[in-house]
């Protein structure tokens, strides 16, 4: 009985009978197939193509839970307009597979996009939809400051404009 180790390797095994014949047999293991990622995120409507290491090609995907559409060749993931969380399968040409989880988002959206305070006021921005977690920023002006965490717009002094962008936890800005 041939008993697999952990890692990957060759291995040859050797028969031999009661008059000295043999015959050899090579067996190849390889890592199990994997998903590089086990849980990602999207947006909505936005397409997403896995990494998978390991295991025998060809491979072959499918979503097991959830909506959306998978190339049942390359895995590339097309997110429906609604939102939830999918579970994908990688299946490899031995038979063996693994699951990832997709957890499906609205698009980023920063709230309100204009506005018009006073000097010396605050402003409390929002945002819609992105994935967690969500970071403020100015990008352009100097007539304020704005909490990070928060999104507080603290106005100065002077008159003038600024621009405020969020950040969701993917990199999306709006």
């Amino acid at each position: 009985e041939f008993v697999a180790g952990a890692l990957e390797e060759v291995s040859v095994i050797r028969v031999t009978d009661a008059n000295a014949r043999s015959s050899d047999a090579t067996v190849t293991v390889t890592a199990a197939v994997s998903f590089s990622a086990k849980n990602t995120s999207v947006q909505n409507g936005t397409t997403y193509t896995p990494t998978v290491t390991g295991g025998a090609s060809p491979y072959k995907f499918l979503i097991v839970a959830g909506s959306g559409s998978v190339d049942k060749a390359t895995g590339a993931y097309t997110a429906p307009n609604t939102f939830g969380t999918v579970v994908l399968q990688v299946i490899d040409a031995l038979g063996n597979s693994d699951l990832a989880l997709i957890d499906v988002s609205a698009p980023l959206t920063i709230s309100p996009t204009t506005a018009l305070v006073a000097a010396t006021t605050n402003l409390s921005f929002g945002a819609i939809g992105g994935t967690p977690p969500l970071s403020y920023s100015l990008v352009a002006g100097s007539v304020g400051t704005i909490s990070v965490l928060t999104g507080t717009f603290s106005a100065g002094a002077i008159a003038g404009s600024a621009t405020v962008r969020v950040t969701d936890g993917l990199g999306h800005t709006s």
